[in-house]
């Protein structure tokens, strides 16, 4: 009778670690699919999608503001030494680096949640197969961390998309990776 418990249970962990690389491929392909956010407009029973933005073009805008940020700060160094330092702000820059900060924080909360979902798999693989009591514990702690940088990873999405943008199908696809992924890993406490 307990070989054939250790036979359900060591099926068991296969499952998870099926479900676990499917939350990996997930989380992967929502990383790089075109739509991370969409911009809609709806008329009656009509939805009509007018653009998306993928992860991709978020991580450009923010090079770009940072880089003409600096050049900025270039011209107004070389100004502020010609002609000294005149009392002349050039308006209020916190609203759009407080947005910059929040894209940047998404972009790297994308790519740290997929990561996580890898070493999540990695540690899962390693309780299953090792079976030494601490590897299930760098599991749960993977997937724990895993579950967290999603439910990161999907509300600074939303700060970002606000009113005028709806969440889109790269970011949905991406968290759900990451929170099956991490539950899986979380998972690893009943395994023997």
């Amino acid at each position: 009778m307990a070989k054939k418990k250790a036979a359900k249970l060591n099926i068991l962990n296969l499952v998870v670690l099926g479900v676990l690389v499917v939350c990996l491929i997930l989380a992967i392909v929502g990383v790089c699919i075109d739509e991370w956010s969409k911009a809609e407009v709806t008329f009656g029973d009509t939805t009509k999608v007018l653009g998306t933005q993928s992860l991709s073009d978020y991580k450009e805008n923010v090079d770009k503001y940072n880089e003409i940020k600096d050049k900025a700060d270039e011209v107004g160094d070389a100004f502020n030494e010609w002609f000294g330092d005149p009392d002349i702000t050039s308006g209020d820059d916190s609203e759009i680096d407080k947005t910059m900060t929040k894209r940047e924080a998404m972009v790297a909360f994308a790519y740290i949640t997929v990561v996580m979902v890898a070493v999540t798999l990695l540690a899962y693989a390693l309780a299953t197969f090792v079976k030494k009591p601490f590897t299930k514990w760098i599991a749960v702690g993977a997937g724990a961390l895993t579950v967290i940088c999603a439910i990161a990873l999907i509300g600074l999405t939303a700060g970002v998309a606000g009113e005028t943008l709806v969440i889109g199908a790269g970011a949905i696809l991406a968290t759900v990776g990451g929170l099956l992924g991490g539950l899986c890993g979380v998972s690893a406490v009943i395994n023997k």
